[in-house]
């Protein structure tokens, strides 16, 4: 590296990191021994000496700078403590260096970068993560995922409140969805005890550097085995994003698991998609002890993958007999309205074609118990990306 400037009110300085370099540093930041960092920008050579504009800088705007978060003019033109330095280094080392403190308006336009001129290195902003995913999964006794975010183009760990908050969102329903089906309570038929709901439930425990890193803990501990109800929820979960866009092994996989957890995935995929950010997931268990499980989805990839389940959908649908107290048939429209007995929920939809007929007969005699059969089944909004579902009356009949 040409060398620096001694002996100056700048201090003692240590080269950091070169951005520009051609017949030797043209652009880079160097910091003295009390900490205090310089951007520090070539301006040419004139007879005998090198003229230099050394920039004080903070951390904070030094990473801004570097990954184009700020204009290479910006810097130089709304310095934050409002001076700079500009040094004559001249050729023959045993000259004095001039040094002078100047304020932006003393520089001459042809001294300030291009209007255009920015940084695009990318940069970490956060820390590094101490504990690896399965070390803290064993120290917690807990089901650790670690939750990488990486939208498209973003250079910093950084990420829009929105999609983060979407991400989080998404990410603990999907999970919850997918922990009801594999206990039995994929459908409207009975109401999850509380206590599975509270074994759902995921902690944000920290932020780390990965792009944007957010790390989920498992709100219960463990039993003495390592096993959680919540890792056979993850389990499932990973071998749905296993499956990628392949129509066939996602249909294998949410016939099983039902179309309230197929209509939450889609809705996560599609909140990736809609943002370009592409989702890194890391996945440990007390119960596999030093094991790590590592997925990734590309934007891409979840915009193919909500496709095919959006025109899947109806695939995905399941049948379930309640005992009701029917509260209106209205066979002109083919609407119903009941109450599940079970639960006192309220449901209401369609009457299926084959049934009208007979619903014309129970229609006369509300309200009015029965044993109703009912299928269930998701639509997803390709507009606003919400789920809802939607139940049909497929029969009735006395207690």
């Amino acid at each position: 590296m040409n060398r620096l400037p001694i002996k100056t009110p700048l201090g003692k300085l240590i080269p950091l990191e070169t951005f520009h370099y051609f017949d030797g540093p043209k652009l880079f930041s160097c910091s003295n021994t009390a900490g205090q960092k310089y951007l520090v920008f070539w301006l040419g050579d004139e007879k005998d000496q090198d003229r230099w504009l050394y920039v004080p800088i903070s951390e904070t705007r030094l990473q801004l700078a570097r990954s184009g978060g700020i204009s290479l003019r910006n810097v130089c033109a709304q310095p934050e403590d409002g001076v700079l330095w500009l040094i004559n280094l001249t050729f023959d080392s045993d000259e004095p260096t001039k040094v002078d403190a100047i304020t932006p308006d003393q520089l001459l336009l042809s001294d300030l970068p291009a209007e255009n001129s920015y940084l695009t290195f990318e940069t970490q902003t956060l820390p590094v993560v101490e504990e690896t995913t399965s070390l803290r999964a064993e120290r917690a006794w807990r089901e650790i995922i670690d939750l990488a975010l990486n939208p498209e183009g973003e250079r910093r760990n950084e990420i829009a409140a929105n999609t983060l908050g979407k991400a989080l969102v998404n990410t603990q329903e999907l999970l919850e969805s997918v922990l009801f089906a594999v206990s039995g309570y994929k459908s409207k038929k009975g109401r999850p005890p509380t206590s599975l709901q509270e074994k759902a439930q995921l902690r944000a425990v920290g932020v780390f550097a990965s792009s944007f890193g957010m790390r989920l803990q498992s709100k219960e501990i463990a039993d003495i085995f390592g096993f959680t109800g919540l890792g056979l929820a993850i389990e499932s979960l990973i071998k749905l994003i296993n499956a990628g866009a392949d129509r066939d092994r996602l249909k294998s996989l949410l016939t099983e698991l039902g179309g309230r957890v197929a209509a939450r995935y889609a809705i996560l995929l599609n909140s990736l998609a809609g943002s370009s950010t592409d989702l890194k997931v890391k996945w440990a268990s007390p119960k596999y002890p030093g094991r790590t499980e590592i997925n990734e989805i590309t934007w891409e990839d979840a915009s193919r993958t909500v496709d095919i389940l959006l025109t899947t959908m109806e695939e995905f649908t399941e049948t379930f007999q309640i005992p009701c107290r029917l509260d209106g048939v209205d066979v002109h429209r083919k609407t119903f309205d009941l109450v599940n007995l079970e639960t006192n929920e309220r449901l209401s939809g369609r009457v299926l074609d084959s049934f009208i007929e007979a619903a014309k007969v129970a229609a006369a005699k509300v309200p009015a118990r029965y044993i109703a059969t009912i299928e269930q089944h998701q639509e997803v909004s390709e507009v606003t990306g919400e789920t809802k579902e939607k139940y049909s009356l497929v029969m009735l009949k006395e207690p």
